[in-house]
């Protein structure tokens, strides 16, 4: 009887523990859902604030048309187009973590605009207007990366040239998305302080907060299993980069505090494609771009003019 009870115990112990793992992880209830507009917040932005909402204010003043898809699972996915010049290459821009679009992309959506591209700045599933509750890390993103190229084809002409963009987890999820059957017409990639896999950036992150890392993840895993629907291993960037293709650009910040700069590393180096990085000496988590505008303007536009030359 006792070991009954012990049973019992353990059982509630995994399950509560997981279910509250899985709340505070993954878990992105709608009400709470960022606006396309709403800043990021954080230290690293400070310093950049000004210049930082000026940018948010002006995309927002831009005109754009909404689009709505269905996810592989279901989910109404929102994004919005920028039409650029008459047939250049399409920008698919993945934001990060329980984040915003305009937000993450302030800066990088102007050096895009003044190329003449145009840009699709999604929301990514459970956040801004798109449907769902769950962030999956990049796990589910990345199919929904797939299919948004699937829908720029479809309406923009099958010999449309396009270019994945993420910046944090959008970072890991269009590096996730380089080992999917990517149609030609991608013809390059880039990152922007993107993490090596969701197991590394959880434990890091725990180890941050001065938690046991290696004894929460297996429970961070059964929730995102049993509450989320998706294995947390399914995918990882520094795997899935074995397998790409495409040109591909690293970009991270040197004192990012967030996602080590090591992970740039170890995803550069996995990488089977054509490939470049760039340092930013000054840039913290997400905010090279704001950290160095000249260098990161200059960075991004001869990868681009490389690619579509």
């Amino acid at each position: 009887m006792v070991l009954f009870w012990i049973c019992v115990a353990l059982f509630v112990i995994t399950v509560a523990l997981s279910a509250g793992l899985y709340l505070f992880i993954f878990f992105n209830h709608p009400d709470k859902h960022k606006t396309p507009e709403m800043q990021r917040e954080g230290d690293q932005y400070k310093p950049y604030r000004e210049l930082y909402m000026s940018y948010i204010e002006e995309i927002a003043e831009l005109p754009c048309k909404r689009i709505y898809i269905k996810s592989f699972d279901g989910l109404k996915l929102s994004a919005r187009y920028y039409e650029g010049t008459p047939g250049a290459p399409v920008e698919i821009l993945m934001h990060g973590y329980r984040a915003a679009a305009a937000g993450d992309f302030a800066g990088i959506f102007q050096i895009i605009r003044k190329l003449g591209h145009n840009i699709l700045l999604v929301d990514e599933r459970a956040c801004g207007k798109s449907e769902g509750v769950t962030v999956t890390f990049g796990i589910k993103e990345r199919q929904d990366c797939l299919s948004w190229i699937r829908y720029v084809l479809r309406h923009y002409g099958e010999d449309t040239k396009i270019i994945l963009y993420g910046v944090s987890m959008g970072a890991a999820t269009v590096m996730m998305a380089s080992e999917l059957d990517l149609p030609d017409n991608v013809i390059g990639i880039i990152e922007d302080c993107g993490y090596s896999s969701p197991k590394e950036i959880i434990c890091k992150v725990a180890q941050n907060m001065g938690l046991p890392a290696k004894l929460l993840y297996p429970f961070a895993k059964l929730g995102a299993r049993v509450f989320g629907g998706f294995d947390l291993e399914a995918a990882s960037a520094e795997e899935a980069l074995r397998h790409a293709k495409v040109p591909m650009l690293f970009i991270h910040g040197y004192q990012d505090g967030f996602v080590p700069y090591s992970m740039m590393g170890q995803v550069f180096d996995a990488c089977g494609s054509d490939k470049t990085t760039e340092t930013f000496d000054r840039g913290e988590h997400a905010v090279s771009c704001l950290s160095d505008p000249w260098k990161y303007e200059n960075v991004v536009g001869t990868f681009i003019k490389r690619l579509t030359s």
